[in-house]
């Protein structure tokens, strides 16, 4: 399989994305990660920059004094995901969103990320082994 992020490319850019999202921590409450592809990401930002960590089903049980977060997930592909999140968190009352991301993958936007990949890629742990 070509166009593989391995796990060491992968650990480098959540380090770099960290590094760019301690400039502006102020900016969020919290941070909303992605089912399954977000975990990591969100899990290890949220070790990193200290803020509290919700998965996309936990928005509705999020602490009603958060008005801003930080959304997660490893690459952007249509942004679907990110856009429901966002719809999920205006409707709590979340007023301001931010989305990052390590990857890019075609004509998407994300307030933060990594690389513009361009063309598909898989992560290290989608490779079957």
């Amino acid at each position: 399989m070509n166009n593989i992020i391995d796990y060491q490319k992968y650990y480098n850019d959540m380090c770099k994305l960290t590094n760019i999202l301690r400039k502006d921590i102020s900016e969020f409450d919290c941070i909303i990660c992605l089912k399954r592809s977000g975990f990591m990401l969100g899990a290890f930002l949220s070790n990193q920059l200290t803020k509290p960590l919700f998965t996309s089903s936990e928005i509705q049980s999020m602490p009603k004094d958060f008005k801003s977060a930080l959304i997660v997930d490893d690459k952007i592909c249509t942004g679907k995901s990110i856009h429901r999140a966002r719809k999920k968190l205006i409707r709590n009352n979340v007023s301001r969103t931010f989305s990052a991301v390590l990857y890019i993958e075609g004509n998407q936007k994300a307030d933060y990320y990594i690389d513009n990949l361009g063309s598909i890629h898989h992560m290290f742990y989608e490779v079957k082994i």
